[in-house]
């Protein structure tokens, strides 16, 4: 018994050697860097895919699979920051930065469950196929910010200013959203107001790339590179 309770000691502190020698020298902080660039990425690829099978009825298959990764990702990244939040040097990196940035990535991943629901209360039959390609510039354009962000956190290169709006887009938008409305068919009005209250959750992670950047530029300045805190 007590040759056993020694060979489970040693297996022990084996195992524990190698992780440590895995991550280190890069530790958590390495860890939590790129699981937040793939949160953010598989995220915005989350709230494309929801936008444009609201907008445009497409493969609902491909949305599943976008919030399944979406989900993976995020359990991800939660996990890595409960360990960076562990170490010891975290702290010399404002912890209020860096969980702002996780607390981003969740809530794109909420603004896809949203844009989820949305779709679930849109008739396929009645659903605005031309006023929704009004949106397309704007979902590209928010898909590749949030990618973008991710890959400049992941390798330490600046982090982009908020995406150009697309302002005339919005306006055909809303024209065509407001024509629908006053038409006499309730299921056309009700996918205008659909369409209206999807581009109001694309205005809302705008909103949120300003503060994103900020809080990336501010933990970038604390340190040159959060991957290397650890």
């Amino acid at each position: 018994m007590g040759l056993i309770r020694v060979e489970d000691v040693a297996i022990g502190f084996a195992i524990s050697l190698g992780v440590g020698l895995l991550f280190w020298p890069r530790g958590a902080g390495a860890l939590l860097r790129r699981d937040i660039a793939t949160a953010f990425a598989r995220g915005a690829d989350y709230v494309a895919a929801t936008a444009r099978q609201l907008t445009t009825g497409a493969d609902a298959d491909g949305a599943v699979r976008a919030s399944r990764a979406a989900d993976a990702a995020l359990h991800r990244l939660d996990d890595a920051f409960r360990q960076y939040l562990a170490e010891r040097s975290a702290t010399r990196v404002n912890v209020e930065d860096v969980a702002a940035l996780v607390g981003g990535a969740s809530r794109v991943r909420r603004a896809g469950q949203s844009l989820a629901s949305l779709g679930g209360m849109v008739d396929g039959n009645t659903r605005l196929a031309d006023c929704g390609a009004n949106l397309d510039r704007e979902i590209h354009a928010f898909q590749s910010w949030y990618v973008t962000l991710g890959y400049a956190l992941r390798n330490n290169l600046p982090v982009p200013p908020p995406h150009l709006r697309d302002t005339e887009g919005r306006s055909r938008l809303l024209a065509c959203v407001r024509d629908a409305a006053n038409g006499r068919d309730k299921g056309t009005a009700h996918a205008a107001l659909v369409l209206l209250w999807a581009s109001q959750h694309l205005d809302n992670l705008w909103r949120l790339e300003a503060h994103l950047g900020e809080r990336a530029r501010e933990a970038s300045t604390a340190s040159t590179d959060i991957g290397n805190v650890a």
